[in-house]
């Protein structure tokens, strides 16, 4: 990941995080045989894996973002 996308926006990470509900959501509706249980999973999944991508808010705070 690009330094400049470790540090997105509130607006940006917002959106990010709606896109990424939205998605596992609609994938999940998709397969008839996929129970909430397991839509929850991979949102949680996915949700981390943004996290781990992005500052941590340390980080922003120590760049001055906060």
């Amino acid at each position: 990941m690009e330094e400049n996308n470790r540090y997105p926006d509130h607006e940006n990470l917002s959106d990010q995080i709606v896109d990424l509900v939205k998605a596992n959501m609609e994938d999940g509706k998709g397969f008839a045989c996929m129970h909430a249980r397991e839509i929850l999973d991979d949102l949680i999944s996915d949700l981390n894996q943004l996290r781990n991508e992005i500052a941590s808010p340390e980080e922003y705070l120590k760049a001055g973002l906060l």
